[in-house]
This record gives C-alpha cells, structure tokens and sequence, in this order.
C-alpha cells in the first residue's frame, strides 16, 4: 500500500509539471500575441528600447531578440504609429546605405554611374530595396524615424546614439 501511494505521488507530482507545462504554452494561441514588454501594432511586435546604442549594436540587440530593426516600408503617412508621430525622439529603423556593383542592378542606371563600377542605394534589413529616394544627397549611412519622418544619419559616431526599435511578426506565443 505504501508502495502504491508513492506511485500516485510520482504521477501527481508529474501530472501538476504538465499542467504547468501546458499553461504556459497556452498563454496565448491567438494569432496577434506578443511577448511581454512589446507592443501589437498592425500585426507586428515592436520592441521601443529604453536606451540609446549606435545603428549597428541596436541592429545586434534586436537579432538577440529573434527579430529585426523595424522596417516601415508598407507603412503610409496615416499608418504610422501616434507615439512616433507625435514624439520629438529619434529611432534607429532597418534601413542602410550600401555600396554595390551597379550591374548587379543594371536596371537602376543604363551605364555606369560614377564611372567606377559601384554605386550606392538604401536597403532595409531584410534586403529589399528602398524605394523612395532622399530629395537631396543624403548625409549618412543609416537612417532614423523622427516625428514620423525618416531621416539619413551618420551610423556609429558618438553624437549619433539613438533609441531603436525592433519588429518581429506576431502570433502564438514563443519562449523568446
């Protein structure tokens, strides 16, 4: 009998660690969840930093988050966020100046443009191109969501340190 009763304490004991198990995997099987700490917004999950850190350590710590700088480019001037329109705070987004051989995207110029086999275009972190050219030659590599504007900055001085926001999809919950 004492043998029997330690049985049905093992199995309690491992049937209380399921239920355990499976509440937490349940916390939200929705299709618009996000982690605690991160905000829903038109079916992303945005991460606001607290803290101000250079273009590409913001970019590091959103990969340490399983996610990506924020990328606006399905947004319009009526779908950005109020916090970012109204706020006179700059944040690092996914989108960066790179170098690459023009013909690798001969379609963007019929011939060389500076005459030396490279030229320069914004793309967003997830590789597509940025499709809306700055007006005038732009001062810098990365760039920053201002009053809801974007903006070209320089990526790493020490003036330029700014809060940043991370973007992943959201969904059921993940342990991340």
């Amino acid at each position: 009998l004492g043998k029997t009763e330690k049985e049905v304490q093992e199995v309690q004991g491992k049937l209380n660690s399921s239920e355990s198990t499976v509440a937490i995997l349940r916390s939200c099987t929705a299709i618009d969840c996000c982690p605690s700490g991160w905000l829903l917004y038109r079916g992303k999950c945005l991460f606001i930093s607290s803290e101000k850190k250079t273009w590409e350590d913001s970019r590091d710590e959103c990969e340490n988050k399983y996610s990506q700088l924020l990328i606006t480019k399905s947004w319009s001037r009526w779908t950005v966020p109020t916090f970012l329109k109204n706020a006179d705070i700059a944040y690092w987004i996914g989108l960066q100046k790179t170098s690459f051989p023009w013909y690798e995207y001969g379609w963007l110029e019929e011939g060389d443009p500076d005459g030396e086999g490279v030229s320069d275009a914004w793309f967003w972190v997830d590789g597509s191109l940025y499709e809306r050219p700055w007006q005038s030659k732009s001062n810098g590599s990365c760039a920053i969501i201002t009053r809801g504007n974007i903006k070209p900055t320089q990526c790493a001085s020490p003036n330029d340190l700014h809060f940043w926001i991370c973007e992943k999809a959201a969904g059921p919950s993940s342990p991340f």
